[in-house]
């Protein structure tokens, strides 16, 4: 499952031959559909409303979805920074800019670790 505000990261892992489930926000809360449980989530910093560290908050905080893996997508180096403490953390992430390979090699990874 992809939650972005950027349509060309879903059209990029169609290319790369994944068949990403998106959830495309641009203003308003977070709807979640009705689809099976997703094997990886990838959540872009950059969402309005509700921010994707709240987003990942959420999942790591939900028994049911706590062992998907996260990636999430940052702009800034910086913005892992404004993550609490104690707040759960993206299982990884990639800093812009960052290829399409690089994003293929990351979501392959998280895909193959153990939950």
């Amino acid at each position: 499952m992809v939650v972005t505000a950027d349509p060309f990261t879903v059209y990029d892992l169609q290319e790369a031959g994944f068949r990403p489930q998106s959830v495309l926000i641009k203003d308003g809360p977070m709807n979640l559909p009705s689809v099976p449980t997703p094997s990886l989530i990838i959540l872009d910093v950059c969402l309005s409303e509700r921010t994707a560290f709240d987003i990942c908050h959420t999942l790591k905080r939900d028994l049911g979805l706590a062992s998907i893996p996260v990636l999430m997508l940052l702009h800034d180096p910086d913005d892992l920074c404004h993550m609490a403490e104690n707040q759960p953390k993206p299982d990884d992430y990639l800093v812009e800019p960052f290829t399409l390979h690089d994003l293929v090699i990351r979501v392959r990874a998280l895909l193959r670790s153990p939950a």
